[in-house]
């Protein structure tokens, strides 16, 4: 089982011919489930520093658009990337927010960070 690094990431995003690839299946999960709501797909944790192990998963947090009730898409959300989870052998942990939290001035430090120093997928 391979692990990818961001350059190695970036790449396969890019190419839509390589649907094997974890990123590409989980954003394309997203993009399919979620259509125009999905804002944006940020990459964070040690998987985006090109640090992460086999062992530590893939962190990735997703803006939607009205995005009502945060636990009832989190859910959602974790239903829907099981699979792809349980097929690479990888923890898989998204976290949803409400788009408009990308444009507010004062930001919880936590999104800042994700948002300064992610990687958009």
């Amino acid at each position: 089982m391979q692990i990818l690094g961001l350059s190695e990431i970036t790449t396969e995003i890019l190419d839509r011919d390589k649907d094997s690839d974890i990123m590409y299946r989980i954003v394309e999960t997203l993009k399919d489930t979620y259509g125009e709501r999905v804002v944006k797909i940020i990459l964070f944790g040690s998987h985006r520093d090109d640090k992460g192990e086999l062992w530590t998963g893939i962190d990735i947090m997703v803006f939607l658009k009205e995005m009502k009730d945060r636990w009832a898409e989190t859910k959602t959300i974790t239903s829907l990337i099981m699979d792809i989870s349980l097929k690479f052998g990888i923890s898989v942990g998204i976290v949803p927010f409400d788009s408009s939290l990308i444009d507010i001035r004062l930001k919880p430090r936590f999104l800042e960070i994700v948002l300064e120093k992610g990687v958009n997928l």
